[in-house]
């Protein structure tokens, strides 16, 4: 967070930030928290979803969004 990144407006900071949800989420389903892991996973899959919004049939964005769809 340090770098203020931009996931919805710079997709070069999407990647870190999505890798970032999802290493929350498996630390909340590790500890017990089911909610805030279904939470971190929502929050990926939002931000998928809107570059998937804002590059139609982009292979890389379409990528990204089938692995959160199998991650949990």
């Amino acid at each position: 967070m340090a770098t203020d990144p931009e996931p919805l407006k710079d997709l070069r900071d999407a990647p870190r930030m999505s890798r970032i949800y999802e290493a929350l989420g498996d630390l909340y389903r590790r500890t017990g928290n089911p909610a805030k892991a279904e939470a971190m996973n929502a929050r990926r899959l939002d931000l998928w979803r809107h570059w998937q919004v804002e590059l139609p049939d982009n292979p890389f964005v379409r990528r990204q969004l089938s692995a959160v769809n199998t991650s949990h």
